[in-house]
């Protein structure tokens, strides 16, 4: 979908790429904008044609050439409908054709204007379809806020792209309505204004690749500009913290000023070549008099042609427009397509459900073993874990300790399915989990990191957005498993109470206990908790261990954590990772005198 230049080769290229993006279901309303040009059209010849014999009944001379055959057509036309061509008829047939041709218009903006909804909704569900479906490994080196303005920013561009394409059309082919009348009156004077319109597209053509780099280079402008207020965003406790917002706004201050200069420099190239365009407009109609009155053309044709000429002028203006307008664009679309492209290129073959193949239906009843696994991220050289062994007996509490780097997550990722092991591999009862197995497999976890996904909802949504068919009373039992039934009693509301942007209306230790609830309603085999409390205080802590704790017998718990101390009385089994991450250390269980 990329165009390779500012062509109408590009252009086409481009415009087939971006409808492609519509779905099927939606494409009748490109076909009903193509339909509506053509009745655009044809109003607009017959509006033009009645002109012709109304200055005949008010008693303009117009001679035997083609002005008086185009009368006589009409005017035969209306003696076979049995309509006699006076004034007062031909006049309102013409208000008429003008009521069509409005309505045709309207029509047709509406039609654009669903195609244009179209084409960003299709370019917005192929991105995220992308991003959801990359291998792990490739999506945490994604900029959030990379997809985010692309989602939102690029996308709306795109669909605007798209606007310009079908206004571009509708203008090209009244401009040939205007010269295919204009062409019935003096071929001579047509072919003269042809020679006028190539020389100034070759006039306007650096202007037009202008504007093209120009698009290009705002659009990524925007992305940089996206990227750095995120950036901030993200970081936003620490300035404060550090004193440094007058710093960061200083910093912010000067994209915003780099991305402001592109968008006028966009403008500054339209405008410039908007002005090219209509002094030269102005310099091919004084020729086009000047090459009617050497050729003799008669007074009553020239006024006629004079008029056409003008609509021609003031619809290769509006060509003109529409062409620059997609070249602004153009960046958008190229920018979107290349960051779809990659997240499209890195899809993980090992997690792709094969084959058309049905994976089985995994149960965890016994244990979950890691054997002689290794995993290595794309673009590094070291592995992040290497030939380790770990089981995880079922409805047991096993926690995985270590220092930063010992590949504790890695380990966590690997048992979600979220990462495919480069070598040995993961089991459940004995059995290997395979590529086909894993969406089987990730209906029967659940995870809770250490920042909870909460909806800005009530708890209800936030319980049924993991199981829309969940009962209240399923729901509530969650709750409580999670410890978090009084959390819900407190609310005002209860299970329809709000809980804020990300849980803000709750404590720490409240966010935490309500996605455990979320997570448990799932009725999940193996529960993942990564530093679930590294943020809370030891009073908020310990209610969150102690509704782990309760979860012992019924479900099997993977705890990630770096303070092993806090999870006294929690873990049936400890098992620690060497900082290198290459050999775990030997296991120790709950009540072991090896138990620290």
């Amino acid at each position: 979908m990329t165009p390779a230049g500012s062509g109408p080769r590009a252009a086409l290229r481009l415009g087939a790429g971006l409808l492609r993006q519509v779905p099927p279901g939606e494409r009748r309303h490109a076909a009903q904008a193509l339909a509506l040009l053509v009745l655009l059209g044809a109003t607009e010849g017959v509006g033009l044609l009645l002109i012709l014999p109304v200055l005949a009944v008010v008693g303009v001379d117009l001679g035997d050439g083609a002005l008086g055959r185009g009368a006589g057509w009409i005017a035969d036309a209306a003696a076979a409908l049995g309509v006699r061509p006076s004034l007062g008829p031909l006049l309102v047939a013409y208000v008429a054709v003008i009521a069509a041709h409005a309505a045709a218009q309207r029509q047709l903006l509406l039609a654009t204007g669903r195609t244009r909804e179209a084409v960003i909704r299709g370019l917005r569900r192929r991105l995220y379809e992308a991003v959801s479906r990359m291998a792990w490994a490739a999506f945490t080196r994604l900029r959030s806020a990379e997809v985010s303005h692309a989602l939102m920013v690029e996308a709306d561009r795109a669909g605007a792209a798209a606007s310009s394409l079908l206004h571009l059309a509708t203008q090209a082919f009244l401009t040939l309505v205007h010269l295919a009348l204009a062409a019935l009156l003096s071929p001579a004077l047509v072919l003269v204004a042809l020679v006028a319109a190539c020389g100034l597209l070759a006039v306007v053509r650096s202007r037009r690749e202008a504007a093209y780099r120009r698009g290009v280079a705002a659009a990524e402008a925007e992305r940089a500009l996206s990227a750095a207020v995120g950036d901030l965003l993200a970081g936003a406790k620490t300035l404060r913290a550090h004193g440094l917002d007058d710093r960061a706004g200083a910093w912010l201050e000067a994209r915003f000023d780099g991305a402001a200069a592109e968008r006028v420099g966009v403008d500054r190239t339209h405008a410039a070549a908007q002005f090219g365009l209509e002094v030269g407009a102005a310099s091919a109609v004084a020729v086009l008099v000047a090459a009617a009155v050497a050729l003799g053309v008669s007074a009553a044709t020239l006024l006629v042609l004079l008029f056409l000429f003008a609509r021609v002028a003031r619809r290769a203006s509006g060509l003109h427009y529409e062409w620059q307008a997609f070249l602004g664009e153009a960046g958008a679309v190229e920018g979107l397509e290349a960051l779809a492209g990659r997240c499209e290129a890195a899809r993980d073959p090992k997690l792709e459900q094969g084959g058309g193949e049905a994976g089985e239906i995994v149960s965890l009843r016994d244990e979950l073993r890691l054997e002689e696994v290794s995993y290595t991220y794309p673009g590094r050289d070291r592995p992040a874990v290497e030939r380790v062994d770990l089981e995880l007996p079922a409805g047991q509490v096993t926690v995985l300790v270590g220092p930063s780097g010992a590949g504790k997550t890695t380990l966590a990722d690997l048992v979600l399915g979220l990462l495919a092991p480069d070598d040995g591999r993961v089991t459940v009862d004995g059995r290997a989990l395979r590529p086909e197995d894993m969406p089987a497999w990730r209906q029967r976890v659940a995870y809770v990191p250490q920042e909870p996904f909460l909806l800005p909802g009530s708890v209800r949504e936030n319980l049924a957005w993991v199981r829309p068919d969940a009962a209240e009373e399923e729901m509530r039992h969650a709750l409580r498993l999670a410890g978090a039934e009084e959390v819900v009693e407190r609310l005002p509301g209860g299970l329809d109470g709000v809980v804020g942007e990300r849980g803000a209306l709750l404590s720490g230790g409240e966010r935490q206990r309500l996605a455990l609830a979320c997570a448990l309603l799932r009725a999940p085999d193996l529960l993942v908790l990564d530093e679930p409390t590294s943020a809370l205080d030891a009073a908020s802590e310990a209610r969150v261990w102690a509704a782990v704790a309760g979860l012992a017998g019924a479900v099997t718990v993977l705890v990630i954590s770096h303070r092993p101390a806090a999870l006294e009385g929690v873990a049936n089994r400890l098992v620690a990772l060497e900082a290198s991450g290459a050999e775990p250390l030997p296991e120790r269980r709950r009540g072991d005198a090896s138990h620290g």
